[in-house]
């Protein structure tokens, strides 16, 4: 006869099994050893700060350290090759952006596929981007840009930060939505395009929202619109793409987290839990929507969302990419 320890025991893992909690034989148990969150851009950017704060506040819940491992290049290929080939047992994680299903269209040759190498964890963050015009733009309102736009004799100059950015992208699925010309000047980086936009050099640029707010409110450029379907709280007076009417020409620039494809459910729920509260702690919330940024709302912070958020991305920009002939630089 079993003592009544030994069935306690298995009472116990009856339960887990029964609630779905158990770990598979083949799965890697949870332990006191690191996990690895790879971050696809360099330390001290954007992606990075969010990953740090993400990753401390799920290491408190996991009581399991977290390494952050900043593996650029490539538009951010190189580090989601190196989550592809990961072991599935939960300790590595990919905290990547929306260049993830950029890429998947922009290079031909990708050594994992986007579509089906990767499981979600959970949605993070996104945030709108502005477009934005020189001071002396004769267009006071979106209705007007798109009017002087499709009036000029010779094509305005977009400037943006380079091939492939959010910030091209934005232009391109907006000008085509609109139906006019424009001719698309890339920059090194947001900063330069931004400041040939201050000195009248370039007429219009799409730049993420953190950046254009102080420069709209102090009137150094025009604000036109908000590249989301709701009004940004940080620029309450521009209107949204939907608000204006030309809905379907959404630009956001998101964070998700991912893990290699078949790592089982329960590490996968463990670690949704982890981001979940994480998302939720009152310290960590404000510093991952400072500036125009928003969470995703908690009954989108699911695994099956951030796979979904990344199928849709995937073909949205592909479609982008293939209508424009953008290719890699």
């Amino acid at each position: 006869m079993m003592g009544s320890g030994v069935r306690s025991i298995a009472r116990a893992a009856a339960l887990l099994v029964a609630l779905g909690l158990a770990w598979p034989s083949h799965a890697q148990a949870p332990s006191n050893r690191p996990l690895t969150m790879v971050v696809t851009f360099p330390a001290g950017g954007p992606t990075d700060v969010i990953a740090r704060l993400v990753a401390d506040g799920m290491a408190r819940r996991l009581e399991q350290r977290i390494v952050v491992e900043n593996i650029s290049g490539a538009g951010g290929t190189i580090g989601a090759a190196r989550v592809a080939r990961a072991a599935p047992d939960g300790s590595t994680l990919l905290l990547h952006q929306v260049a993830l299903a950029v890429a998947a269209s922009l290079y031909p040759q990708l050594p994992y596929d986007t579509l089906t190498d990767f499981d979600g964890v959970g949605p993070i963050n996104f945030e709108p981007m502005v477009i934005v015009g020189r001071k002396t733009l004769p267009a006071a309102t979106l209705a007007d840009l798109v009017t002087w736009l499709r009036d000029r004799p010779t094509p305005a100059i977009f400037a943006n930060s380079g091939i492939a950015t959010p910030s091209h992208l934005c232009a391109a699925l907006f000008i085509g939505g609109v139906g006019v010309r424009v001719t698309q000047v890339p920059y090194r980086g947001g900063p330069p395009a931004l400041t040939d936009v201050l000195a009248g050099q370039a007429d219009l640029f799409c730049g993420q929202s953190f950046a254009m707010v102080e420069q709209v409110r102090s009137g150094a450029v025009r604000g036109y619109v908000v590249t989301s379907r709701q009004r940004d709280s940080a620029l309450p007076e521009l209107p949204s793409l939907d608000e204006a009417g030309f809905k379907g020409l959404e630009t956001i620039v998101w964070h998700a987290l991912f893990v290699p494809r078949g790592t089982p459910a329960p590490a996968v729920a463990r670690l949704n839990q982890a981001l979940r509260d994480t998302l939720a702690d009152r310290e960590i919330a404000p510093r991952l929507t400072t500036a125009g940024a928003r969470l995703f709302p908690a009954d989108q912070q699911t695994p099956a969302a951030a796979k979904q958020l990344l199928v849709d991305e995937v073909a949205k920009w592909a479609k982008v990419i293939r209508d424009n002939h953008i290719t890699a630089e």
